[in-house]
């Protein structure tokens, strides 16, 4: 996913008036004393301005104080907005359709193009892939400022792993930032899940019904066990999903009764 048309280009067009605000107030490079010579600068040396901008933000409060560019309120908000930058090392863990992944140590972040998609600009093979980047909001999403420093390292299994069970565990625990917004807008209506309180009651009951006689095979006890405990799981689990110490001890109880299972089985194939 990227920026649509008009949104990138007021992007750089705010971007590249900051960076050649920061370059005249720094002098990293004293004769580009124009706009369009700032815009000429390769992209080696506007690293150098953007790494001095993000290395001290309050390079934006002067900038929105003079307002060189006579720029509007909703663009210097923009602007101000950016003072909420993360910047460091990050790990791309993957390039979805609608964003890329970009982790910094616990924290997950969903990241659109600007003006290219990023699974254009980064094969993907090439993940997971460490980068130095700069992630700034931008109406309402997370974009990159446009200038991505790679780190040629290659990784084995165990930090792929471990970057997915990061990103895994962000999602399902609802902990994917998607916006730097001071507001980013309404509250998110509550979740309604359906109420399955009596439809798993109703099946406990039958499930106790359920006893091995005499005679039965001996997988019946077992199995039996097995299809109760596994109810009470769901019921804890629609119930009281946060109670992890609860789902905790009904897994347990699950594991102990498949162990004694997998006994009756192995006995069984002995004859």
């Amino acid at each position: 996913m990227i920026l649509l048309p008009d949104e990138a280009k007021l992007f750089f067009y705010l971007m590249y008036r900051l960076q050649f605000y920061v370059n005249l107030k720094t002098q990293i490079f004293e004769d580009v004393t124009t706009l369009e010579g700032y815009l000429a600068l390769d992209r080696d040396a506007k690293l150098q301005v953007r790494n001095r901008l993000w290395g001290n933000v309050s390079l934006i409060d002067q900038y929105i104080k003079h307002n060189p560019d006579q720029l509007s309120k909703a663009h210097l908000q923009i602007i101000h907005g950016w003072k909420q930058v993360i910047v460091g090392d990050f790990f791309i863990e993957r390039i979805g359709k609608r964003q890329a992944i970009f982790i910094q140590e616990q924290d997950v972040y969903g990241v659109i193009g600007l003006t290219d998609e990023l699974g254009d600009v980064i094969p993907r093979q090439a993940l997971p892939l460490r980068v130095m980047a700069a992630l700034l909001p931008f109406k309402g999403q997370i974009v990159y400022d446009g200038l991505l420093q790679t780190y040629s390292v290659i990784f084995g299994r165990g930090i792929k792993t471990e970057l997915k069970e990061v990103y895994m565990a962000a999602k399902q625990n609802r902990r994917l930032i998607t916006s730097l917004d001071d507001d980013p807008g309404a509250p998110v209506d509550p979740v309604t899940l359906p109420d399955y309180g009596p439809t798993l009651a109703e099946m406990a009951k039958l499930a106790r019904k359920l006893h091995s006689t005499k005679d039965a095979p001996a997988v019946w006890t077992p199995s039996f066990k097995l299809l109760r405990s596994t109810l009470e799981l769901v019921e804890a689990a629609t119930a009281a999903p946060d109670d992890l110490d609860r789902l905790w001890n009904h897994r347990n109880t699950l594991v102990k009764q498949i162990k004694s299972l997998d006994t009756i089985l192995e006995r069984a194939e002995r004859g």
